[in-house]
């Protein structure tokens, strides 16, 4: 998972060196054992990696909202065009529980998400 990962945020220039990274792929890795999580993003979701990671779940929504502009910042809408097929994306940058969402998706589908 971690590869696919790495090569989606590549495709748009976000790497490591974002907090929001590693709190994204955190929560990435959480819904993708349980999607039902993103009923509730903040208690199932957010609460968790904040205490993986020694923080407070505000934080880790701040840095995973930084992120997702970093990523749009950098050609993500057209990216999430092209992976999503929904023009949307051109006029609206994603919530971060449909950011987590649509890259669970996109892992999931994946030769390696699949194995």
């Amino acid at each position: 998972m971690i590869d696919t990962f790495k090569n989606l945020m590549a495709e748009a220039g976000s790497f490591e060196h974002y907090r929001g990274y590693h709190y994204t792929y955190q929560a990435i890795s959480l819904v993708l054992k349980n999607s039902e999580r993103l009923c509730d993003v903040c208690a199932e979701v957010y609460q968790p990696v904040a205490r993986m990671n020694h923080t407070s779940s505000t934080n880790v929504h701040r840095d995973i909202r930084t992120l997702i502009t970093s990523f749009w910042t950098h050609g993500g809408s057209k990216l999430f065009v092209k992976w999503t097929g929904s023009g949307r994306w051109h006029y609206e940058k994603p919530y971060p529980k449909e950011f987590i969402a649509v890259m669970a998706q996109l892992i999931r589908e994946s030769p390696e998400g699949s194995a």
